[in-house]
C-alpha cells in the first residue's frame, strides 16, 4: 500500500484509485547483519529494521570538495544506498567519499562534463554489493546481496523532451536491455 509505482514487484505496481493524505519520502528496506560465509564477513540484508535508499541529483560532483560534501549529507540523513545523478564525472571508476564510496558511470566518448550516474554505498554495507555495472552515462546498475533474495537498483538520469529522438531511443533500449538482463528472482527497483 502506498502512491502508485512504490510497491516491490517483478513488474511495475499497478495505479491505485485511492488518495493518500500521510506519505513519507523514505521506503522500508532492511538493515544489514554479518554473517560468516566461507570463512569471509558477507553482509547480507535482512528484514528486521530500516535502511534508506534515496535517490538525489545533485547537478554537479565536478567542483572542489562536492564529493566529500556529498558523503556528509548523505551520513547527515541517515541513508545507506544512494542512486545519484547528473554527477558530471569522467569515465566510469570508484571513489571515496566519507563514510561512503562513490560507484561512477560517467561520459567516456569525450571530455565534456555532462550527464553522469553513480551510486554511493555506506561502507558497512560494501560486501554486500555483488557487483556493479556502468552502463552508461546515464544508466547504471547496482546488485545488492540479501539473505533471501537479491536486490538490483537501476539508476538513471534520463534526456529531456527538446533532447533529440535517437538519443531518447537509445536510452530506452539501454534501459529496457538493463531491465531485462536482471534475474528473474532479483528485487528491481528502478
Amino acid at each position: 500500500p502506498g502512491p502508485p509505482g512504490w510497491g516491490l514487484y517483478l513488474r511495475p505496481t499497478p495505479s491505485c484509485t485511492q488518495t493518500f493524505s500521510n506519505v513519507t519520502n523514505t521506503i522500508n528496506v532492511p538493515r544489514m547483519n554479518y554473517n560468516v560465509n566461507d570463512g569471509r564477513n558477507v553482509t547480507t540484508i535482512e528484514w528486521k529494521s530500516t535502511t534508506r535508499i534515496a535517490t538525489w541529483n545533485v547537478r554537479s560532483l565536478y567542483r572542489p570538495g562536492a564529493v566529500q560534501r556529498l558523503g556528509q549529507e548523505l551520513q547527515k540523513y541517515d541513508v545507506s544506498i544512494a542512486a545519484i545523478q547528473e554527477t558530471r564525472l569522467l569515465g566510469s571508476d570508484t571513489q571515496e567519499c566519507g563514510d561512503y564510496t562513490l560507484f561512477g558511470s560517467g561520459n567516456t566518448t569525450n571530455t565534456n562534463h555532462e550527464y553522469g550516474t553513480a551510486f554511493c554505498v555506506r561502507n558497512n554495507i560494501l560486501t554486500s554489493v555483488i557487483s556493479f555495472n556502468p552502463i552508461s552515462e546515464r544508466i547504471c546498475h547496482l546488485r545488492i546481496r540479501a539473505k533471501w533474495f537479491n536486490v538490483s537498483l537501476i539508476g538513471c538520469y534520463a534526456p529531456t523532451n527538446v533532447s533529440d529522438d535517437n538519443t531518447k531511443d537509445k536510452f530506452y533500449e539501454d534501459l529496457y536491455d538493463v531491465w531485462n538482463r536482471i534475474p528473474q528472482h532479483d528485487i528491481k527497483i528502478l
